[in-house]
């Protein structure tokens, strides 16, 4: 839904471009506020992207920590460089539309957006659909441990992530293999 209202947000500030009418400015802010406020609410307000200077400052920390012997979470450092490398992908890419289609490079992120949206939206009417007539249910996607969760224990028992039992209240822990506990019943 947010996905689909962010592309809506950006294709209504189509008509007004420039900075001389700031309504079209308005218009893409909130779609870049609304993007930023989905991610860090997926992942637990771990990674922002809209802007990426926590993100670099981030990524200057962690090979200090390393000289020093100090713990670094490998996962966290694999996703900063994923969203530093694909955020100046992105930029790079849109300086380069903006070069040929002017304001008008704007409707690539509008369908991009619009198009993920429609997909994911269709996935989860039929994945719901599914994980019923199965009697499982399966993790919320706003579950931000899910993303980096590969095993889920639930009294003895190990499961891949994304999906358990029915029976969801006898969820012990969701533990990474080389990590304790990340969450308990308690969090759930």
């Amino acid at each position: 839904m947010v996905l689909a209202l962010e592309s809506l947000l950006l294709f209504a500030s189509l008509p007004f471009p420039g900075a001389s009418n700031s309504i079209g400015l308005y218009l893409a802010s909130t779609a870049m506020g609304l993007q930023n406020g989905m991610v860090s609410a997926y992942s637990g307000a771990l990674i922002r992207t809209t802007h990426v200077t926590g993100l670099f400052t981030e990524l200057g920390i962690y090979p200090g920590h390393m000289l020093r012997g100090l713990p670094v979470d490998r996962l966290r450092l694999r996703i900063c460089l994923l969203v530093a490398a694909t955020f100046m992908l992105g930029s790079a890419a849109g300086a380069l539309l903006f070069e040929r289609m002017h304001n008008l490079a704007v409707l690539v992120p509008a369908m991009l957006t619009g198009a993920c949206g429609l997909c994911y939206g269709v996935y989860r009417q039929y994945s719901t659909a599914e994980v019923s007539s199965t009697g499982q249910a399966c993790f919320p996607p706003h579950a931000a441990v899910a993303t980096s969760l590969s095993v889920v224990r639930t009294h003895g028992m190990e499961m891949q992530a994304g999906c358990l039992l029915a029976h969801a209240p006898t969820v012990t822990s969701l533990v990474r293999p080389d990590e304790p506990a990340l969450m308990t019943t308690a969090d759930l």
